[in-house]
């Protein structure tokens, strides 16, 4: 028994119908994205903006803000300490983050440098909300002094990224 061919006029009629469902698919998710996950993520990042203001003070400790970080379930990062293997394929990719780095600690990653060797800065992660095509992360910076104190937090804006 012969296999039915498909006739040109029924794929262009399934695609002329299949795009305005793909569009409004891609508009909705747009919308709910931008309507509802970036208020929630803005009101979730204002309630630890406010927590790290009031709890990290210049002076700490590095040992005394890992502590006040992991508390409040936040990591420390930097990307001059992130661990790098080869997978299967050969690929290096990155399996740790480089979170917690410490005064001197060997520097690991082959294109990452900090800016203070001696007293690493960390970055403290939180996403910023996400769109059907955009996601936004906010990347806080804790630099430390001489004495491996804090000496200043950056607050800084989201950094979208768009596919």
């Amino acid at each position: 028994m012969p296999r039915p061919q498909l006739n040109g006029r029924i794929i262009v009629t399934i695609l002329v119908l299949a795009l305005p469902v793909a569009l409004i698919i891609l508009v909705a998710t747009e919308i709910i994205g931008l309507f509802v996950s970036v208020p929630v993520y803005a009101a979730i990042n204002g309630r630890i903006v406010a927590d790290m203001k009031s709890g990290i003070t210049v002076g700490m400790s590095r040992d005394a803000l890992y502590a006040w970080l992991r508390d409040h379930r936040l990591t420390a990062t930097n990307a001059a300490y992130a661990v790098w293997q080869r997978n299967s394929s050969g690929e290096v990719v990155r399996v740790s983050d480089g979170a917690w780095p410490t005064p001197n600690s060997p520097i690991t990653a082959p294109d990452q440098t900090p800016k203070n060797a001696q007293n690493p800065e960390v970055n403290v992660k939180l996403y910023a909300g996400w769109t059907g095509s955009c996601g936004a992360i906010i990347y806080e910076e804790i630099s430390f002094d001489r004495h491996d104190r804090v000496a200043g937090v950056s607050y800084n804006q989201p950094d979208w990224t768009c596919l």
